[in-house]
């Protein structure tokens, strides 16, 4: 396997240019096309003004730019259905893959705030669509981040200085740090020249311009190498008050980095880092991780480098351009006129508001009305057809024509998402590549200052875990979009009808599943009654998947809770689980099995009319002669059950225990036992409240 030096990684980056340098010229005119600057700009519009007759130099040229039109759909679609990201365990029934992914999607959130992921998406994806590649670098920079404080200043005997008041004197600002997502323009990338595409190339490289004090304050040890180049100097793309620029930087220095992928010379990798005048820096790649990662909107034979739809639209451009602008020459050149009779005089009349008129003696004046070019709009409106049909890009009023029912609108969604499923499916790839880099990156760069941050106080003990997390043990995959209209429509609408037409049959905890997955209206409020069973069962599960001792829910239904438990222990994973959890399982079951036993045996009780007898004895309150010696007194035993059941009959008839109490002895007392049904004829007795229970 050959080895690289910069000399040669210099001579091939200046070949690399040179082989990709039509298809950069490509990619820099998609991003004019893009933007509706199709000419370049000139003051043809008043150099024409009064002009009778036209000449090739002083042709009319207008933009009709349905090529921006379309671009901006695609990415808006790319956008729309591409979500969040999240990290995925490898084996769903091994613990430990369940808490790497719970940890990596702690970082991911974390990286999706530090770089405004929304933000960094749309660009993206309109680099993807735009320019027809889309890639990125993920590095991790020393002088970003929060600001933690200033590194005290040395003095020569290498002794912190200190001020009047004896504190440090403060000197360079020390910041966090942060990991970086940056976008790389394509037309500024070049890779292994003798490669023939992306994923064969040994090594790719880019170039930046950066301040020349900045770098030679970066490499102070190279500050020497680093100067103005007068004929290198970089030439700066882009567009200045509506008009494509190049433009060449001053006080800059152009900055080359090429990164070596892993093989056998280098297994972690090489970088090297320099400028025309020799090498700044080099070294394996940090972590070992490749930090560039790249994605082709499509793909051709014999091309190197991604290529944009907007090569497929460029004729079709062209030829809407084309006819736009005979239209507009033939409306200067044949503009209104009026002819007047011989010996017709014309003047100027007053002047209103909002109007102008002349005067005239003799014949009324012929008006000649000018050509509007209407003879090329067939044409030209069959031109722009036929251009969105290419791109399979339509309007929504031509996806509207003949919707008339949610169901047809969320038809041709699907169908439009179905057209574009292969690009979208390639920016998704690029998307979970990109995480995956991020996350091993933050592995390797994150300490303590990250911790609390990124994972919260509760996962602190888990840290060290993180830090050994093998990829092996999750993936990053992205989420379809779920919020967009034609979603949250279809959704509305397939649980409306199943609501409508199978609610009879469903129990309740199952329509309020459906109510809470409404996406309109505050379902979670409304089926909160609904769903307290299920949620009870859902934390119970998950207490014992982990290894805790669940809650007893004394009043949720138990079949219930046996029959949920009953499905988690069906599934082919749990036999994968720690004995003891197993044990857990078993122990919760049979304690909802006792309930539903004692809840049966209380009603069979209740409907023989017996009194329940167990628990242990309570001595009550009630002096009885003994039984053993029926001359002496001694205070009664009852069951507990029996005591419990005595309470729940009184209160069933109405009468508690307290009003007894209240009461005490007498006729009050008397009268309220006669209105308790069946103690009319039998009477109650006088209740003394010494001897209540």
């Amino acid at each position: 396997m050959r080895e690289f030096n910069f000399k040669d990684l210099y001579t091939e980056y200046k070949e690399a240019l040179s082989v990709d340098q039509a298809q950069f010229s490509e990619m820099r005119s998609n991003i004019l096309l893009h933007a509706g600057d199709h000419y370049n700009r000139s003051k043809t519009w008043e150099r024409l003004r009064g002009k009778q007759d036209l000449t090739a130099e002083q042709r009319i040229r207008v933009t009709k730019n349905h090529l921006g039109t379309i671009l901006d759909g695609k990415i808006n679609l790319i956008e729309a259905y591409v979500s969040s990201v999240v990290s995925m365990p490898v084996n769903p029934r091994d613990d430990h893959d369940h808490k790497a992914a719970e940890l990596t999607q702690s970082v991911i959130k974390f990286g999706a705030r530090e770089n405004d992921w929304e933000r960094l998406k749309s660009v993206l994806a309109k680099d993807y669509v735009t320019t027809g590649e889309v890639i990125a670098k993920v590095y991790y920079d020393t002088s970003k981040g929060p600001l933690l404080g200033y590194e005290p200043k040395l003095g020569e005997d290498g002794e912190p200085l200190l001020d009047e008041q004896g504190f440090p004197v403060e000197g360079a600002p020390v910041f966090r740090g942060k990991l970086c997502v940056d976008t790389l323009y394509a037309f500024n990338t070049f890779y292994d020249p003798a490669a023939k595409n992306w994923g064969e190339a040994r090594y790719m490289g880019y170039q930046h311009m950066m301040d020349t004090k900045d770098v030679k304050a970066r490499y102070p040890d190279n500050a020497a190498l680093v100067q103005d180049s007068s004929d290198q100097t970089f030439t700066v793309f882009g567009l200045s008050n509506g008009t494509a620029a190049y433009s060449k930087a001053k006080g800059k220095t152009l900055v080359l980095e090429w990164y070596i992928k892993p093989c056998i010379a280098y297994p972690e990798g090489y970088y090297y880092i320099g400028v025309e005048g020799g090498e700044l820096q080099s070294g394996p790649i940090p972590a070992g991780e490749y930090p560039i990662v790249h994605e082709s909107y499509e793909e051709f034979a014999t091309l190197r480098r991604g290529v944009s739809l907007a090569k497929k639209l460029r004729p079709f451009q062209v030829e809407i351009n084309r006819l736009a602008s005979k239209m507009a020459e033939l409306q200067q050149s044949f503009d209104t006129k009026l002819a007047v009779h011989s010996g017709t005089k014309l003047s100027t009349g007053g002047f209103l508001p909002g109007a102008r008129y002349y005067t005239y003696t003799g014949k009324e004046p012929t008006v000649i009305p000018g050509d509007t070019g209407a003879q090329y709009l067939v044409v030209f409106q069959a031109a722009v057809e036929e251009m969105y049909q290419v791109a399979e890009h339509f309007s929504d009023s031509q996806d509207e024509k003949g919707a008339t029912d949610g169901y047809g609108m969320v038809y041709r969604s699907l169908k439009a998402k179905k057209r574009n499923i292969s690009k979208i499916k390639r920016f998704m790839g690029f998307c979970e590549r990109l995480w995956s880099v991020y996350v091993k990156l933050a592995q390797h760069y994150f300490d303590e200052q990250y911790f609390i941050p990124v994972f919260g106080k509760s996962e602190l003990v888990n840290v060290e875990e993180f830090k050994g997390v093998s990829e092996l043990q999750y993936h990053v995959q992205l989420e379809a979009q779920s919020d967009d209209v034609d979603t949250l429509m279809a959704r509305q609408l397939s649980i409306t009808q199943t609501l409508q037409y199978t609610s009879s049959q469903l129990d309740k905890n199952q329509i309020g599943q459906l109510i809470r997955g409404l996406p309109f209206g505050n379902g979670e409020k409304v089926a909160s009654d609904l769903t307290v069973d299920t949620d009870a069962a859902e934390n119970t599960i998950l207490s014992l998947d982990r290894g805790e001792t669940p809650v007893f829910h004394a009043y949720v239904d138990a079949s219930y809770m046996i029959r949920r438990i009953t499905l988690r222990m069906s599934k082919s994973d749990y036999s994968f689980l720690d004995p003891k959890i197993k044990e857990l399982y078993d122990g919760v079951k049979d304690a909802y099995e006792k309930k539903i036993a004692d809840d049966a045996y209380e009603a069979l009780l209740v409907a023989k009319g017996a009194i329940p007898t167990g628990g242990g004895m309570v001595k009550a309150n009630i002096y009885m002669p003994d039984a053993d010696n029926p001359s002496k007194m001694s205070l009664a035993a009852y069951p507990q059950e029996s005591l419990e059941w005595l309470s729940k009959a009184l209160e069933a008839q109405g009468l508690s225990m307290s009003l007894l109490r209240n009461l005490g002895s007498g006729s009050a007392a008397k009268e309220v036992a006669e209105q308790i049904p069946g103690n009319e004829a039998q009477g109650m007795g006088d209740v003394n409240p010494q001897q209540s229970l």
